[in-house]
């Protein structure tokens, strides 16, 4: 039986150590895991051993606590390679949240059995099970839901870091509370703010999200903070050029590829590119991370993307369609998970995690767009300005 319950705490140090991953993932880069899903599975595993043997000594102790954040604050420095005041705010907020929610469920339990909390903590039994199983189920709905509200922005959000660092002040005085006095009210209170804290990150989706592209603005070339980003129209690439003056080109491609570079747009630390073939058939879409370099596919329409990523060859154009894509793209730009791009006289919106595609404006001018909390401001061509809500 002593076998069992160490199995059950390795499981659960796996978890909290992989969610962790999650946790701060979601803050520190905007794109899916890809590779990093591997490494955070062995980091977690490693460190899953790490902390069981850990408690094998002392099951509940400040020292492992500290030593444990310690490791796997290296381990978020390692995964992301992200700044290092991040890389330490980030695991003690989940730290906090992490001991919110085993104190809340632990107390709670202890409450409802008749029991010693403290027993709970340091004795393994098959109530200490129940309450992993809680907790950990608790963590995993936590991450989750701050997860999914939370991927469609474009860039890191400082609001955000804020909100939950208020949110983990508020539970370490509900977790002092909780341990000197009234533990089912604070258990509520958890709860609510759990909710209220999912709640304000689901109302800031669009909030940071602005776009503007004027009627002049050719989006071949971009400047901020001292750096260049603009088309290379010679030798079809991107040059980047630094602080420095120091120059670089962004795409390095053993087969060339047969579309034409055509637009940029820079949101945060990503540049994404617009490509046509020579018939403007279509458009394809590709981000290039500005920290580390890496070049990925974010949508791709063209006669080129003849099969789909499940290698199923693709329904072929209507006329219509040919006619209608028959047009250099005017502009284009990413926000909030979607792309959005003139060509002829529409506007088209494609979610990028689907890759549906529809029309969300027709009879278009070139004049100036404005994009701002999911609403999209255009001109006709009565010159008259419209509104699109962009879902």
């Amino acid at each position: 039986m002593t076998t069992f319950f160490w199995i059950i705490e390795y499981i659960a140090s796996f978890i909290e150590i992989f969610m962790c991953c999650v946790f701060c993932g979601t803050f520190l880069v905007k794109e899916e895991f890809g590779d990093r899903k591997y490494l955070a599975f062995a980091g977690a595993a490693l460190s899953a051993l790490l902390i069981t043997g850990l408690n094998k000594i002392e099951i509940f102790s400040v020292f492992n606590s500290i030593f444990v954040l310690f490791v796997i604050i290296l381990f978020q420095l390692f995964l992301y390679k992200a700044k290092i005041g991040l890389c330490i705010v980030l695991p003690l907020i989940y730290a906090v949240i992490l001991a919110a929610i085993d104190f809340a469920v632990s107390y709670f339990t202890a409450l409802i059995l008749q029991v010693d909390a403290n027993y709970l903590l340091n004795h393994q039994n098959f109530s200490r099970v129940l309450c992993i199983l809680m907790s950990k189920f608790l963590l995993i709905l936590t991450v989750v839901t701050i997860r999914k509200l939370l991927r469609k922005s474009i860039i890191f959000i400082k609001k955000y870091i804020v909100i939950m660092c208020i949110y983990s002040a508020f539970l370490l005085v509900s977790l002092h509370i909780m341990v000197e006095k009234m533990m089912g009210i604070i258990t509520l209170c958890f709860i609510a703010s759990t909710l209220f804290a999912t709640g304000c990150s689901k109302s800031t989706n669009h909030r940071e999200v602005r776009v503007s592209i004027s009627k002049e603005d050719t989006q071949e070339k971009a400047i901020w903070n001292g750096k260049t980003i603009e088309i290379d129209e010679d030798n079809n690439n991107i040059i980047y050029t630094d602080e420095s003056g120091k120059k670089e080109n962004l795409i390095i491609d053993v087969f060339p590829s047969k579309l034409t570079i055509q637009k940029i747009f820079i949101y945060g630390n990503e540049c994404y590119y617009l490509s046509e073939n020579d018939e403007s058939n279509g458009i394809c879409v590709r981000k290039i991370n500005l920290k580390n370099f890496d070049n990925t596919l974010v949508y791709d329409s063209t006669d080129e993307n003849i099969e789909n990523y499940f290698g199923m060859i693709q329904k072929q154009k209507q006329y219509e369609e040919y006619f209608n894509d028959a047009e250099d793209t005017k502009w284009f730009f990413v926000a909030d998970g979607y792309i959005y791009w003139k060509k002829k006289y529409y506007i088209a919106q494609v979610d990028i995690k689907s890759g549906k595609k529809k029309i969300i404006a027709e009879g278009v001018s070139d004049d100036k767009i404005t994009y701002t909390k999911g609403i999209l401001r255009y001109v006709d061509a009565d010159g008259n300005t419209k509104i699109s809500g962009c879902r």
